[in-house]
């Protein structure tokens, strides 16, 4: 296992590389100056020639990104921020807090509604039961999370006034968001739950179980859902990483300061360091997610082991 995962850690390297070469040519072949960006009506020529000399931004870009390579794998350092004028690690390091409250309150929303929701699903095929349930997965999934957050916002913090709106101070602001993202999350795993669940009751060592005497309640959670949870577990560990990658249009929305709207502020102010500093961040975030899905496989079914 040691040395499985040390040799995807490996693998992620050369795929950072050519995340940030994919990334570092794009931001920079654009048109303009982000300088001249940033500075809008206060442009004045010598201030943007000297930042532009500070900043190195007249050497080729492969020259900048070869300079960028050694400052991030060999030093850690992520650069400095147009914009702010702060180290980049500094930055994300300040809004991470909040992606992962916020990632981990729509994470327990989503696991403690959805899987519950694909079991009785599942038993319950063909009833009412399945039918509220798979429609409620089905609105999460369909339903834009930018919609469903100002639904929200209207009628609980609007009409009722039960709970804040915006910001991320108090446990009450967590509610919101954590329900909007929880629901959309929800809605997947309650689907492939139900899915794998049915497929895994059709095989022949369900009826055995059954034939030995072993009461429905045992044969579903002992034998039927821990064979069927292994897509299910991969899907939660990448949705997870996916949240604490930047949850971008709901920390836009109910005005949190983490890693997604970190990033949209980059992109609008073309604030280039900052911005290569986030996605490398999400990135390494979601790899990470996927190596921890695959190391759980191991523990749900030995087999994967050998």
């Amino acid at each position: 296992m040691f040395k499985y995962i040390l040799k995807r850690l490996l693998i992620c390297i050369p795929v950072l590389i050519t995340v940030v070469l994919i990334i570092f040519w794009m931001l920079n072949v654009l048109p303009g100056n982000p300088i001249e960006q940033m500075m809008g009506e206060k442009l004045k020529p010598d201030v943007v020639e000297r930042l532009t000399e500070k900043w190195g931004l007249n050497d080729p870009w492969i020259v900048r990104f070869g300079r960028y390579i050694r400052d991030v794998f060999l030093h850690g350092d992520f650069g400095d921020s147009y914009k702010k004028n702060r180290p980049v690690i500094d930055l994300i390091s300040e809004s991470f807090p909040n992606t992962v409250k916020l990632a981990v309150s729509a994470a327990l929303v989503a696991w403690l509604v959805g899987i519950p929701a694909g079991i009785v699903s599942a038993v319950k095929k063909n009833t009412i039961f399945d039918r509220l349930c798979m429609g409620f997965a089905l609105c999460g999934i369909s339903m834009p999370v930018f919609w469903a957050a100002m639904l929200l916002q209207f009628i609980f913090g609007y009409k009722l006034n039960l709970l804040p709106i915006s910001g991320y101070t108090t446990w009450k602001h967590m509610i919101l968001p954590a329900i909007v993202l929880g629901w959309s999350s929800s809605g997947s795993i309650a689907r492939l739950t139900r899915s794998n669940l049915l497929e895994a009751m059709r095989n022949d060592y369900i009826r055995t179980a059954r034939a030995k005497g072993l009461n429905e309640g045992g044969v579903i959670y002992k034998h039927a859902l821990k064979n069927s949870m292994m897509p299910v577990v991969t899907t939660m560990a990448i949705q997870f990483a996916g949240l604490l990658s930047g949850a971008t249009i709901t920390e836009t929305v109910f005005g949190i300061g983490g890693i997604g709207r970190l990033t949209v502020n980059a992109l609008q102010t073309r604030d280039i360091p900052l911005l290569q500093g986030s996605i490398i961040f999400s990135t390494a975030l979601i790899m990470i997610g996927n190596l921890v899905a695959d190391i759980m496989y191991s523990f749900l079914d030995p087999r994967v082991r050998v």
